[in-house]
């Protein structure tokens, strides 16, 4: 799951690199005298076509970078598909092992101790670097949940959605999840309905209920 985010942020970044450069060098295109024949605008001449050369190289890498991300996308796809099966028992599986790697996480003092004994700060939530440290830990223990989950769904799922999702198997009822998140009570129950008709009932039910 790592693997196969890294490799779409490169490929983002190279795609907007891509743009970028051809951009560039439709510009330079404009700018460039056609005819030079005066020897003292060599030099200038030499400079134009030394950043096109430059340009070229850069549109050369880039379309490199797209290309063998996409295939590592592909392959990284493939190997999921091989090695996990996407099925609503090997999902109730999956669930039962990410519950047990997140008891082991530091995150899991935070989700499992109750409202009162939390040590709260910042207006009664948490601080952003305990809330990055919780996805972070949840992204490692319910990467292939997420995988299966967004096989089965109807729609994707955002990121907050899934982290909705691994709250509520953690046993986090509404009112932990918006300590938490610093989600509004309106805001989790209008998440929790998208969330719904993002999903099958069956995978709903499933997930919601495990």
């Amino acid at each position: 799951m790592k693997n196969l985010k890294m490799y779409k942020t490169i490929k983002r970044v190279a795609i907007v690199a891509l743009i970028l450069f051809v951009s560039l060098l439709m510009l330079l295109m404009l700018i460039t005298p056609v005819f030079i024949v005066d020897g003292a605008r060599l030099p200038v001449q030499a400079s134009f076509l030394y950043s096109g050369l430059i340009l070229l190289i850069g549109i050369v890498a880039s379309i490199s970078i797209i290309y063998v991300c996409r295939s590592n996308i592909r392959k990284e796809i493939e190997r999921k598909n091989k090695n996990v099966c996407c099925t609503i028992e090997n999902l109730i599986n999956e669930i039962a092992i990410a519950k047990s790697k997140m008891a082991l996480t530091d995150s899991n003092q935070y989700i499992s101790a109750p409202i009162s004994e939390m040590n709260l700060t910042d207006g009664g939530y948490f601080k952003s670097n305990i809330l990055k440290s919780i996805k972070k830990d949840i992204g490692f223990c319910f990467s292939t949940v997420f995988y299966i989950v967004s096989e089965l769904s109807v729609v994707d799922l955002t990121e907050d959605d899934f982290l909705y999702c691994a709250l509520s198997v953690l046993g986090c009822k509404n009112d932990k999840i918006s300590v938490i998140t610093r989600w509004s009570g309106n805001a989790i129950k209008s998440r929790l309905y998208h969330i719904k008709q993002k999903m099958t009932a069956e995978l709903f039910e499933t997930l919601l209920n495990s």
